[in-house]
């Protein structure tokens, strides 16, 4: 795969500093998304186009970050590690968490400040696009899950350029919008949710039979699983 996203040990050389801002502004160090053909890509246009997914789903889960629903759902499914890591895809969320696509559409629009340059491309974050000659799945990945408590709000962020430290943003309780720059020791000590593209299911058949995967064939005991007969997702 072109990119790889993955945020596991990595050298430390920066720290990393917090500005709080009002709504409607941009991540720190934001490219603009590009709108491209589905057809007949040229290299810079698969590779803006990954850029662009994955921001959709960056500031499209910012606000459904918030939801201890969401949050449960989540931590549920990392906990399966059906693929031997501490990841979910976007589109295994959406099976139970039936409005994601709807909310994230809406999460951009409150906090993005030009919500249709990435509204467009929330479909393809979370039922997966063409990469290349691969067809690839967005996902969370939580680094360090048995370190942080998973209860907490997650800074949100996307490794799109290799990079040792992170543009992260969140929400607080009141509504502000915060960028965070995310290192291995930020995350070592706060939940971070990293969006990548998972490398192991690179089809629509890898998906259909991602249950057959059993990597991790594990019980895992997890207390913040949800009972989805006691939890309705509108």
């Amino acid at each position: 795969m072109i990119k790889k996203i993955i945020i596991l040990v990595i050298p430390l050389f920066l720290t990393f500093t917090m500005c709080k801002k009002e709504m409607k502004v941009n991540p720190i160090v934001q490219k603009t998304p590009t709108s491209v053909s589905s057809v007949a890509l040229t290299f810079t246009e698969y590779e803006n186009l990954y850029d662009s997914v994955l921001m959709a789903a960056q500031w499209g889960l910012l606000d459904i970050s918030k939801s201890a629903t969401f949050k449960a759902l989540v931590n549920t499914e990392v906990g399966y590690e059906f693929d031997g890591d501490v990841n979910v895809l976007l589109k295994k969320l959406a099976e139970n968490y039936t409005t994601l696509e709807a909310d994230m559409e809406t999460s951009i629009s409150l906090h993005y400040a030009n919500p249709s340059l990435l509204t467009k491309f929330v479909s393809q974050a979370v039922n997966g696009f063409t990469y290349f000659d691969k067809f690839v799945y967005p996902q969370i990945y939580i680094p360090f899950d048995d370190q942080v408590t998973l209860t907490d709000n997650p800074v949100v962020t996307l490794n799109l350029n290799d990079s040792t430290v992170l543009p992260g943003v969140y929400i607080t309780g009141s509504n502000i919008l915060v960028n965070q720059v995310v290192d291995e020791d930020f995350a070592g000590e706060n939940l971070v949710w990293v969006i990548s593209v998972n490398e192991t299911v690179l089809s629509e058949a890898d998906y259909n039979n991602i249950d057959e995967l059993n990597i991790n064939t594990d019980t895992i005991e997890n207390p913040l699983a949800y009972d989805t007969a006691v939890i309705k997702y509108n």
